[in-house]
């Protein structure tokens, strides 16, 4: 026998060896605040009604009840008799494809929502689906659309199952309380090694180690990946058998997979080496993330080179990492949707200023642009009890938001404090800000109490009047609250003006207002898009700037696969078709002649209040 032989043969057998202690070995000590999961607890592969969680949180709880077998067939009319035998159809084995958590009562497309839509299709484009957008109307969309319970699409499966791919595509949105609901209905008799792994990356972000270490003593007997043989070392030293966790590490050195050194310091770290620390780790994974918090090393720095949701999530909550991380980690992941809004302001609130700082909150907001000053003018603004001082604060938070691209983030991070001002004659000059930010929210109704009050403001009770700058009431401030409450009432309960419109492109000209023409092209583009009369002599306003721009669309064969699915109310097409067709910049700088196609084609499947709420989005991107 070679020498190479030899030592592949020992290799295998040592491996073979580590995977039967790991079968019988006890599970790790559970850490402070480690969840392990129920083994006695049911298992739902088709939820009956599955509750969803309050608005913005993005979680959806577990099914309750497992779903009760339906007799096949009606019975006899008038009931069945004594003596009368029962016939029982052939109960039917579930799909896996089809569980989720969301139906037709729930917020779900419904189960024929892939009708007419090749499985093919929703193969090749399901996970091209962009994740990490800033848009929360995509969002929403998108995880309607992978936790709707739904018959799969017609066609042969060519690669790996939806549920899978849903799973992967959640997870990469940072949501783990959504992914775990989702696993827990999935069949766990399913052998997709993505999904085993996808079960285990969840507890480790959720800091469950010890269920994590539970799955493995299964897993580890389906899987031998060098995944699987680095998170069973890891579960090893968790349960105090450092030298099998050492064996462990040194055999995937030996076996040519020593790249990864976070985890071979780690590995070294929770045996007792003091010596092990970690310096850097530009692409953390969940392990690594797991490790460093029961090694109680602090994250370095270059943790947040990652774009990843989920790590973003991981980084902001973890005690063991610098506050200033945390803070930069949670802005950019509730920007994304993967971390509430309110545990951005809770992290805002403990950050500790002097009186001195909260004292002169705008100059020093202006001096730190960073998470630290958006920080103290959250705190200045909510130690204020009077309306004005409020205002003030808002608005330049606002101010400053916009011009670093976090401009929703900090609407939503200040709107209890928004909520909580009534408008009011004295604030006047605060009802366009107070309008935008509340339509940004999604808070119609009120955003037109705004509106209202530049009408009572008004000399004339119209829509326009006043200076144009703002404080009193300008024209241009008017108009556009008015547009944008235009396309958020679904309604029509304000009247539509057949001068606004002309009235709102006069009074920006005369302002000298930079980018006019572009604006004013997504403004009418939208307005038109929900059937409202723009007018060809406003259009026509339009005619002396460039014939032709460059423009970046979708390629020709998505828009009208989109326009198809559309036209025949395919609503899992439809939806699918516009996410990925407005991809991660989402409706914020998208073409006009595209947000056009996504808007009619999301009305046509009955999505109104969804078009209606990516055009608001659409409109406040483009500066209106």
């Amino acid at each position: 026998m070679t020498e190479y032989s030899v030592r592949v043969w020992a290799s295998g057998a040592l491996w073979a060896v580590l995977f039967c202690l790991a079968a019988i070995a006890p599970a790790p000590a559970q850490e402070a605040g480690a969840r392990s999961p129920r083994a006695d607890a049911p298992r739902s592969l088709v939820p009956a009604k599955p509750a969803v969680s309050p608005a913005g949180a993005g979680a959806v709880s577990p099914p309750s009840e497992t779903p009760k077998p339906v007799l096949r067939g009606p019975p006899p009319q008038g009931g069945f008799e004594k003596g009368q035998p029962i016939k029982v159809g052939e109960l039917r084995a579930i799909d896996p494809d089809s569980v989720g958590l969301l139906d037709d009562a729930s917020a779900g497309f419904g189960v024929d929502m892939w009708k007419g839509t090749s499985r093919s299709l929703v193969e090749r484009l399901l996970p091209k689906l962009p994740t990490a957008v800033p848009s929360s109307v995509m969002r929403e969309l998108t995880r309607r659309l992978l936790l709707s319970s739904a018959t799969p699409p017609e066609g042969t499966r060519s690669g790996r199952s939806l549920v899978a791919l849903r799973v992967d595509m959640l997870a990469a949105m940072g949501d783990p309380k959504v992914v775990g609901d989702l696993l827990r209905v999935a069949p766990s008799k399913l052998k997709d090694e993505a999904l085993a792994r996808a079960r285990v990356d969840n507890a480790f972000l959720t800091n469950d180690n010890a269920g994590a270490c539970s799955q493995m003593r299964a897993l580890i007997r389906q899987h031998q990946g060098a995944y699987w043989q680095k998170a069973l070392s890891f579960c090893q030293a968790l349960a105090g058998e450092h030298a099998k966790a050492a064996l462990g590490a040194a055999l995937l050195r030996e076996l040519g997979d020593g790249d990864d050194q976070v985890f071979f310091t780690l590995i070294g770290a929770l045996g007792g080496d003091k010596e092990a620390v970690v310096e850097s780790l530009p692409k953390p994974a969940p392990l690594h993330l797991a490790m460093l918090r029961a090694a109680r090393q602090r994250l370095p720095e270059d943790v947040l080179g990652t774009a990843d949701a989920a790590i973003l999530r991981t980084v902001a909550i973890s005690p063991n990492a610098p506050l200033d991380l945390r803070l930069e980690a949670a802005e950019r992941a509730e920007a994304v949707g993967a971390l509430p809004s309110d545990s951005l302001a809770q992290l805002y609130a403990s950050v500790t200023f002097s009186p001195e700082q909260l004292a002169n909150a705008f100059s020093q907001a202006e001096a730190d642009r960073g998470p630290r000053g958006r920080a103290l003018l959250y705190q200045a603004s909510t130690i204020q009890s009077v309306p004005t001082a409020q205002a003030e604060i808002l608005r330049k938070a606002w101010a400053l938001a916009r011009e670093s691209g976090g401009y929703q983030t900090s609407v939503r991070v200040h709107l209890p404090t928004l909520e909580g001002i009534a408008p009011a004659m004295e604030l006047t000059w605060f009802a366009e800000e107070a309008g935008r930010a509340l339509l940004t929210a999604g808070r119609y109704e009120a955003a037109a109490a705004w509106l209202a009050l530049t009408r009572r403001a008004s000399p004339a009770g119209g829509v326009g009047a006043g200076d144009g700058t703002g404080q009193g009431g300008g024209k241009v401030a008017k108009r556009s609250l008015w547009s944008l409450i235009q396309l958020a009432d679904a309604t029509d309960s304000l009247a539509w003006e057949a001068d606004a419109l002309n009235e709102w492109w006069e009074s920006s000209k005369s302002a000298g207002d930079d980018g006019l023409r572009a604006r004013a092209t997504v403004l009418f583009t939208l307005l038109e898009a929900f059937d409202k009369p723009v007018g060809a002599k406003v259009w026509a306003s339009l005619l002396d700037g460039p014939q032709f721009e460059s423009v970046k669309l979708p390629a020709p064969a998505l828009l009208h696969a989109l326009n198809s699915a559309a036209a025949e109310r395919r609503i899992g097409g439809t939806v699918l078709l516009t996410l990925i067709c407005l991809g991660e910049d989402g409706p914020t700088g998208a073409d006009p002649l595209l947000l056009r196609a996504v808007i009619s084609g999301l009305r046509e499947v009955g999505l109104e209040k969804e078009a209606r709420a990516l055009a608001v989005e659409a409109a406040i991107g483009a500066g209106i």
